[in-house]
């Protein structure tokens, strides 16, 4: 998966020419693997199966937090506490609002201002973005989870980080649905630039 990212159950294929059973070779990739790392099945795949282009759907979930990370949830959580104004009792993220921007990426959009792409990349931004979650879990941890049918480069991480600008209070609700475009509006130079500078990237 990408760099900086965990993934849990995630499928990969090779092609290889073997008389050993999926059993032998479970056995076979675990011996080498460090503890962090697991194979948890193998399985003989059809013919033609590609672990990325035959994938059906893909879900990101980040976890946001309001406040300083304890040292073992460091490392799975993105802090925004440096960001919040200081204040007593400690601010919060808006997750209301950040809940109520989510719902405009579901369905099928023009994603062009949340991805990096060259000017005149031939291909489609247009992704179909089947579920958007915002999530309170408490304690300061607001966790987004998004499906879709497959992802933009650096998709995920620009909706997230542009939904936590919402939860900051930096950027408005209707300044987050301006940035998601209808499925084949024209879009030019200028106004194209305007609103990508409203989008902010979360880190790996």
């Amino acid at each position: 998966t990408d760099a900086g990212v965990s993934a849990r159950a995630q499928v990969f294929h090779v092609d290889i020419e073997a008389s050993h059973s999926p059993e032998s070779l479970l056995r076979a990739l675990q011996s080498g693997l460090p503890p962090a790392v697991r194979v948890t099945a193998v399985e003989r795949a059809p013919a033609g199966f590609h672990a990325r282009h035959s994938c059906s759907g893909k879900r990101y979930s980040y976890a946001l937090l309001a406040r300083q990370p304890s040292p073992f949830e460091a490392r799975w959580c993105w802090s925004l506490a440096e960001r919040l104004p200081a204040s007593s009792p400690p601010a919060s993220l808006d997750v209301a609002a950040m809940a109520d921007a989510a719902c405009a990426l579901v369905g099928v959009h023009d994603f062009r201002h949340f991805c990096v792409r060259k000017a005149h990349d031939p291909r489609s931004p247009v992704r179909h973005v089947r579920s958007c979650a915002v999530v309170d879990e408490g304690d300061g941890r607001v966790r987004v989870t998004i499906e879709a049918d497959r992802f933009l480069y650096k998709q995920m991480r620009m909706m997230v980080g542009t939904l936590a600008q919402v939860g900051l209070r930096r950027l408005s609700v209707s300044g987050f649905r301006d940035l998601v475009l209808p499925a084949g509006e024209a879009v030019h130079g200028a106004p194209l630039r305007a609103r990508a500078a409203a989008v902010y990237t979360a880190p790996a």
